[in-house]
């Protein structure tokens, strides 16, 4: 655990940092969604918490067991100590004195605790995307995960998962008609598979063409005897309807 492991369970700042992290994870949700977070937004019965995307669009999303659990013991246990006076705050996140978290506070909270398990570059941001490339490794699809992270569009969802050669080698083994040993599984067994092209098939058969045509030599030679004698057919037609005429 990023945060567990690195601090003493009992803190309040443990656990603050705790839900802070098992949220940005469980839910994909982005960093400024967080810090604006309402206390009035979470339900932890249902556990889902409701956001305030881009373009001020709202979405609800879902969070797993470990970020309810953590939740529900920084707000028993963690975010009443940081109450000052007795004063009231809406916000879900707070720091030391009561006051909602900043965008680069979160950041450092992130960062320091990664540090300290020696763990490099993880940010808000990394935990998102982690969390959608884990959401799709373990099925989900990506219109479930793009409603997930509030993206506009699919494409944007497209980028931030990758889909490794792993992933699709198990993909594929899930196809009624898959087999092991069939040369379409080797594709996925090494990042280094280079596809080579090989000739192009004949339209009529599955016969190499000849360059720059879309039959094989075969079926170029029958095609030129069939329209040869469409012609002799044609023409003979012809000087029959014309000799019928001079009869007449």
């Amino acid at each position: 655990m990023l945060v567990s492991l690195a601090s003493r369970p009992d803190s309040a700042l443990t656990l603050r940092d705790r839900a802070i992290v098992e949220t940005l994870y469980g839910s994909g949700i982005r960093c400024d969604e967080l810090i604006s977070a309402k206390l009035a937004d979470l339900n932890l019965e249902q556990r889902s918490l409701s956001v305030l995307g881009k373009g001020s669009k709202a979405r609800l999303v879902p969070l797993g067991r470990p970020a309810a659990s953590i939740l529900r013991e920084y707000l028993s246990r963690g975010r009443p100590r940081f109450l000052r006076d007795g004063r009231p705050t809406p916000h879900l996140f707070i720091g030391r004195t009561g006051d909602p978290l900043t965008r680069q506070r979160v950041w450092q909270v992130v960062r320091e605790h990664a540090r300290r398990v020696n763990l490099n570059r993880v940010s808000p941001h990394v935990l998102r995307h982690s969390a959608a490339t884990h959401m799709l490794d373990h099925g989900a699809d990506l219109r479930t995960i793009q409603t997930v992270l509030g993206h506009a569009e699919i494409s944007t969802t497209e980028i931030y998962t990758k889909v490794s050669g792993q992933h699709l080698h198990e993909a594929m083994l899930r196809h009624p008609r898959s087999n092991p040993a069939r040369a379409q599984m080797v594709l996925f067994r090494s990042e280094a598979s280079v596809l080579t092209p090989g000739p192009n098939p004949c339209a009529e058969c599955a016969g190499p063409v000849v360059e720059g045509k879309t039959r094989c030599a075969r079926h170029l030679l029958l095609s030129r005897e069939a329209g040869k004698r469409f012609l002799a057919k044609k023409r003979a037609r012809s000087v029959g309807l014309k000799s019928s005429a001079q009869s007449a």
